[in-house]
């Protein structure tokens, strides 16, 4: 493996002046119904900062759940004499910049402040996972980036070309695919999994889960870890119930029905017939949480569908989904990522879609299918009428206990044995954003 240098002095200009060059003019949207398109160039302006980043590892960031798995995961690091970064960008560089107790001395932000002030940049690269990145720039981002390991999530084209660059240059690569789904019906994993990509090992919530990416990495080491991120959630569970109810402006005496709609493509069908169902279930109280980025012209849509019934509200943006879990008697849900963490937390869980879809909560009894209305109401009736018992552990489908300490274990045998060498520039002298 040939041994990797960091170079203090790079060749290209400045690294935000090549990477802004790339993002106005040469980003291109890959699909399998769409080809390459090129744009006129235009020159980068040269007050671009130089940001030279130095770490044992560098984790890479799209989703908020894999920034909060990899935040999780700092601490733990940190007490092994770790040093650790994590690149945000798109959803999770929004969340990081709108959350105050984000430290920012953690993060690395993929676009410099010039592109961050173009909105018809920044909306194409941050919200669409299928944006990839010139060739050469990724390879110039890789060795700007001095680390000897790399992990990144599998939500993002352009994650899984860093991996391929990055591998060839010796850093060890890792990929932690963060889905209770098998990746065959995950559609957010698609433009990463169909994108070269080079790995040394995947990391994995689950060992039921080994089969399917043995078939296509036959070359990477698999390792279940679990998901560090669950600890957010984890941590929630002593939230002011009566706080989150009057803002709400709900009581504490009805039960309460989550409709959560985060991270889930096609939910419109779904919550336009669950409101339908809850219309005359007058004595439970129904929450709806819409995605962030749901149109204006559907978000409309949904409050005058509601607007005649006092009993169902939407959530406030502010109300974070793991706190709306919390206050939750039943969780209802499309085919959100949702579900997952409702019945990890042992909620009881719905989801309201087609008779066809099969997912591991639902194959280990931890979650319901209602395909229809009627199957719907009825097994809401069965959850909510009498005391709720909780489905059966965990541990049936192999998932750890403790995914902290079993990421950050492997995570550190890993810099054990492969870190490089490298002897790392003081943190005060890096610039970090």
């Amino acid at each position: 493996m040939p041994k990797l240098t960091l170079s203090i002095i790079p060749k290209w200009p400045t690294y935000w002046l090549v990477l802004l060059t790339l993002l106005l003019t040469g980003c291109a949207t890959t699909s399998n119904k769409s080809n390459t398109s090129k744009t006129k160039p235009i020159i980068a302006k040269k007050e671009e900062p130089i940001v030279r980043v130095a770490a044992d590892i560098i984790f890479i960031a799209y989703t908020v759940d894999e920034y909060l798995t990899f935040k999780a995961l700092l601490p733990y690091l940190r007490g092994r004499q770790i040093l650790a970064k994590i690149l945000v960008f798109g959803p999770a560089l929004q969340y990081t910049s709108e959350h105050a107790d984000v430290n920012a001395t953690n993060l690395i932000t993929l676009l410099p402040q010039s592109v961050q002030n173009n909105p018809e940049v920044l909306e194409k690269f941050q919200n669409s996972n299928r944006i990839t990145l010139n060739n050469v720039i990724i390879d110039f981002m890789i060795k700007s980036t001095a680390s000897a390991i790399m992990v990144t999530g599998i939500s993002h084209a352009a994650q899984a070309q860093m991996t391929y660059f990055a591998y060839e240059r010796g850093i060890y690569t890792v990929a932690f695919y963060d889905s209770f789904l098998t990746p065959d019906t995950n559609v957010k994993a698609q433009d990463w999994l169909q994108s070269k990509s080079n790995l040394k090992e995947i990391f994995l919530v689950g060992d039921y889960l080994i089969p399917s990416f043995e078939e296509t990495f036959t070359n990477a080491n698999i390792t279940v870890t679990g998901n560090p991120a669950w600890t957010h959630w984890e941590n929630h569970q002593s939230i002011n119930k009566s706080n989150v109810l009057s803002t709400l402006k709900l009581n504490n005496t009805q039960k309460i029905v989550l409709f959560s709609a985060d991270n889930d493509l096609h939910f419109k069908p779904s919550l336009m017939d669950w409101i339908a169902v809850m219309k005359n279930q007058e004595y439970w109280q129904g929450v709806i949480k819409l995605p962030a980025d749901i149109s204006q012209p559907l978000k409309e849509k949904v409050l005058q569908k509601i607007a005649q019934l006092p009993h169902i509200v939407v959530a406030p943006d502010q109300l974070e989904e793991v706190t709306l879990v919390n206050i939750a008697d039943l969780i209802v849900t499309h085919q959100s990522i949702i579900g997952m963490k409702a019945a990890y937390l042992n909620k009881p869980v719905i989801y309201f879609t087609d008779k066809q879809y099969k997912n591991i909560l639902i194959d280990y009894g931890l979650a319901q299918l209602a395909p229809t209305r009627a199957f719907l109401s009825n097994k809401m009736h069965v959850i909510l009428d009498r005391p709720y018992s909780i489905p059966p552990t965990w541990e049936n489908v192999g998932i750890p206990d403790n995914a902290i300490v079993t990421f950050g274990n492997r995570l550190s045998e890993i810099n054990k044995k492969y870190k490089s060498g490298m002897s790392l520039p003081a943190l005060k002298n890096l610039k970090l954003e």
